[in-house]
């Protein structure tokens, strides 16, 4: 299961539907707590925002692996998570993956 966590209002991601019937469950957390209890605030141009970042999450609740940018602006591939995942499922260690700069 993919989860997505927005800091927008539900009713103001106006993507919502199309994301869900491509079987991605989208959370809405406008106050900012899960970015609070991960610890993902950052200071980006002055403002505060959520930096980028990517759990996967074993199914009895434990973090398998994690992607957090130092870098709001570098961003791994679709490929790259089809290499973490298929690590992850072989139980060997994930490769050192290299982030793009996002547009």
């Amino acid at each position: 299961m993919v989860v997505g966590i927005s800091t927008s209002a539900w009713d103001e991601i106006d993507f919502r539907e199309d994301r869900l019937r491509d079987g991605l469950v989208l959370l809405s957390d406008p106050e900012g707590e899960v970015i609070e209890d991960y610890g993902l605030s950052d200071v980006t141009l002055g403002e505060e925002v959520a930096r980028p970042a990517t759990f996967v999450v074993g199914p009895d609740g434990t973090v398998r692996w994690r992607h957090l940018p130092q870098d709001w602006r570098r961003r791994l591939s679709a490929v790259d998570y089809l290499k973490v995942f298929d690590a992850i499922d072989q139980g060997v260690p994930v490769p050192q993956l290299d982030e793009a700069i996002h547009p």
